[in-house]
């Protein structure tokens, strides 16, 4: 049980030859909610188009949409899945890049939004 801690002993006879104490520690939390994060952001200066690796998860296993509004024109279908990640090896210096989370695949509630930049 987590938290509990138990005591391992070994003896011979009436001797005791060691003892090791183990404590259960909790298990590590599932995310409940959905997220998306890029990285790096922001994406660092340098000679050409920057990457940033964007990843993502619904939490729930149900499929979902990763959208790109590049200053806020259109929004572009970039990824569908309820996990991932992918690289935008597009991102310039000077504008904007907002990937949102949609629910399901018919352009459905946002989730999360992440805005990548990059420096000059």
């Amino acid at each position: 049980m987590a938290g509990h801690s138990y005591v391992f002993s070994l003896y011979r006879g009436a001797t005791l030859l060691a003892q090791v104490s183990v404590t259960r520690a909790a298990p590590t939390p599932t995310p409940t909610t959905a997220w998306i994060d890029a990285s790096p952001n922001p994406v660092p200066a340098g000679a050409g188009a920057g990457t940033a690796t964007i990843s993502w998860s619904t939490a729930d296993g149900s499929i979902g949409q990763v959208w790109v509004v590049v200053d806020d024109a259109l929004e572009l279908l970039f990824a569908q899945s309820p996990a991932g990640s992918a690289d935008a090896g597009w991102i310039n210096a000077g504008h904007t890049y907002a990937f949102g989370l949609r629910a399901g695949v018919s352009h459905g509630t946002l989730l999360d939004e992440v805005v990548v930049t990059r420096g000059s």
